[in-house]
């Protein structure tokens, strides 16, 4: 059944998702039933790969899933500013917020499901909202800036690059089929998930912006980095709500913090200790192989702990205080940590509804070339849409009181991965 069909037969009984892109009205329904559709029209791909799953490919996917979840990149991240080069490290972590905010604001503006079950059969539980796909953003923004960051700043032999390429190429395309494979996202969410992650590879990595970023803050005259923390709140104001608990946002919040920490730890009005450069841009020519590998797995070990440590101590400290500021200035608020793995955002035809236009109008349809009462015309009808007010979700209603926690501890996360940790390293010598 397709997406219009399926908001056609609406009646007063069937859940009618809203979101925030309904509030431009006819346009705004437009693209999410346009983009519905897209998702819907992947149901038989998605059921043509399920049908040839195997226990070995399925264990195998199920292990590749982790080379694109948040996690994963957490490692990646420590293994650079520790290991390789600091400063392709945090470049590369602002990149990696960028993408978490950027695909997380599209997915509670559209606010549209997983794919349907049945006939899909997924093989994990997803708690959030589907397009665009966020493993795909990943996957062709963070792979592919590291490459094209170290093409343009190491000097390596034509087969080594040769093998970065091929290795990069792997990497984003297991992780964007293994997405389907796993039945978590239709091929319209992988697709516009690759789309963005080109578009912000292309404007981070080749229009320069993060020369610009590093050059702003490496600057210790300019004072445009003071206004850092209202940017970063000004972001969290303005990523739209999920409707129902989900982690989206609170995730979004935790990357910003981490760039904002990244940020602070560089900038050297705000820096604390003279830095201290990753292992490897130190230079150790006499070191043995043995020694090398074991000054690298003791960083990972120790700095691991240590982050473990300050993120697992500031979320006791910080979140009951928290949540009792915003509950004393009289807000509503609920733990999305808590209340996220309740959601459910798979598709199902008697309980996913788009928006109706109005009265007689069918939820959904935007077909509105024939009047809704005899006396009433379509433009008319249109106004009434346009004027609608927005029903306000859970979400609208309560904060998620882990967003302040989130930021502040996440802050000194980022802070300490990038500056606190490597002062570590040099006074215990490694």
């Amino acid at each position: 059944m397709s997406a219009k069909q399926a908001s056609d037969d609406a009646d007063p009984k069937c859940c009618t998702v809203h979101a925030p892109l309904d509030r431009f009205g006819r346009a705004g329904r437009w693209l999410r039933l346009t983009a519905l559709e897209w998702s819907l029209q992947g149901m038989p791909l998605l059921v043509a790969v399920q049908n040839r799953r195997s226990p070995g490919w399925t264990k195998f996917f199920q292990l590749a899933r982790f080379l694109g979840e948040e996690d994963f990149y957490t490692v990646v991240t420590c293994f650079l500013i520790w290991v390789i080069d600091q400063k392709m490290a945090y470049l590369f972590g602002i990149l990696l917020c960028s993408s978490f905010y950027f695909c997380n604001v599209l997915k509670n503006a559209f606010r549209l499901p997983r794919p349907a079950v049945p006939p899909v059969k997924p093989l994990n539980v997803m708690h959030d909202w589907s397009f665009p796909s966020h493993h795909s953003v990943n996957a062709v923004a963070m792979p592919w800036y590291l490459y094209f960051y170290s093409l343009e700043n190491y000097s390596l032999e034509t087969k080594s690059f040769v093998i970065f390429f091929l290795l990069t190429s792997v990497w984003s395309c297991i992780i964007m089929f293994d997405r389907i494979y796993l039945g978590v996202h239709s091929p319209a969410d992988v697709v516009a998930g690759g789309l963005l992650g080109v578009c912000l590879l292309a404007v981070y990595r080749f229009l320069y912006l993060d020369m610009l970023i590093d050059d702003l803050i490496v600057n210790s005259m300019s004072n445009i980095l003071y206004l850092v923390p209202l940017w970063i709140i000004f972001l969290t104001v303005m990523h739209p709500e999920s409707g129902y608990p989900t982690l989206t946002r609170s995730e979004t919040t935790c990357m910003l913090g981490i760039t904002q920490g990244f940020l602070l730890a560089n900038w050297p009005v705000t820096s604390v200790f003279a830095p201290f450069p990753a292992l490897f841009e130190q230079g150790v020519p006499d070191a043995s192989l043995p020694v090398l590998l074991g000054r690298v797995l003791a960083r990972i070990v120790v700095g691991m702990v240590c982050l473990l440590l300050v993120r697992g101590v500031l979320k006791i400290i910080v979140r009951p205080i928290s949540k009792a500021i915003l509950e004393a200035g009289g807000m509503k608020t609920f733990v999305s940590s808590k209340l996220a793995h309740t959601t459910t955002t798979c598709y199902n035809e008697s309980t996913y509804k788009l928006p109706g236009s109005y009265g007689a109008v069918n939820a959904g349809s935007l077909d509105t070339s024939s009047p809704a009462d005899g006396d009433e015309s379509a433009e008319a009808l249109l106004k009434v849409l346009r004027n609608q007010p927005y029903p306000p979700s859970f979400t609208d209603t309560h904060f998620d009181s882990d967003i302040p926690m989130r930021v502040v501890v996440y802050t000194a996360v980022g802070w300490a991965g990038l500056e606190g940790i490597p002062y570590l390293f040099h006074y215990i010598g490694i």
